[in-house]
């Protein structure tokens, strides 16, 4: 089940990225890849993880604007994940941007519990978003004039408070174990 899981949430996550053909084939390449087949059956952490790691990556996507169109490659917009442009989102747009990225954090920890390798993730996508509200927010206004002055971009401050809702949310997810490791060590440890 988990195995399926895994390749159905591959599938969500390539359908974001690039579009739905891609997502398929990707979930199709890992439900007959021999290792992955293998890995399902055991029980290992390998297939656990395989999921909450597609799983993060996914919520991610759609937090950072991602979304599932039905021809063609996309790429990063400067849409919302929710399909209207950003000056235009409404007060419960922007408040499910935020929940998305609480979830994001959620969805990082879970697969931290499984692999602690996976820690630094959710900082370096808050990272990668924080950049790129800052380089758009760069850009001259009118990119045909290069002495057109450069505009502040509104988005940075909403990205600042959604990536520390990203660190928030993981932090208190991973809570549990610092508290427990804490108790055992005498001092603190936030993973293994």
């Amino acid at each position: 089940v988990i195995g399926t899981l895994a390749c159905g949430m591959l599938y969500l996550l390539g359908a974001t990225l690039v579009d739905r053909r891609t997502g398929l084939v990707a979930a199709t390449v890992a439900a007959v890849s021999p290792v992955l087949f293998g890995f399902s059956v055991l029980v290992l952490t390998e297939t656990a993880f395989a999921l909450s790691l597609t799983a993060s990556a996914f919520v991610f996507a759609r937090w950072l604007g991602f979304k599932t169109e039905k021809k063609g490659r996309q790429e990063a917009s400067t849409e919302s994940p929710f399909g209207k442009a950003a000056s235009d989102e409404t007060a419960t747009e922007k408040r499910n941007s935020v929940l998305l990225a609480a979830f994001g954090g959620i969805v990082a920890g879970v697969a931290c519990y499984v692999r602690p390798s996976w820690l630094l993730f959710a900082p370096a996508v808050c990272g990668f978003a924080i950049a790129r509200e800052f380089w758009q927010g760069s850009l001259p206004a009118d990119h045909d004039k290069p002495t057109s002055r450069v505009v502040r971009n509104p988005k940075l401050k909403r990205t600042l408070v959604e990536s520390a809702v990203v660190l928030v949310a993981l932090f208190v997810m991973l809570l549990p174990w610092a508290i427990r490791n804490t108790s055992a060590t005498g001092h603190f440890v936030l993973t293994t």
